[in-house]
């Protein structure tokens, strides 16, 4: 009866764990800005084209 009693409120604290702090396991995707603050060189010179 005992080691019911310990599972049981075993099993409540993981799933009030779970509950509270489901904020946590959130995946969030990242966006594709970014911005570049240097000079791309080719061979010696600034790069253009394409």
């Amino acid at each position: 009866m005992k080691s019911k009693l310990h599972s049981f409120l075993f099993v409540l604290a993981l799933l009030a764990l779970f509950t509270l702090n489901s904020g946590f396991f959130t995946a969030y995707a990242q966006g594709t800005a970014f911005s570049y603050a240097g000079q791309l060189q080719d061979n010696g010179s600034p790069a253009n084209g394409t």
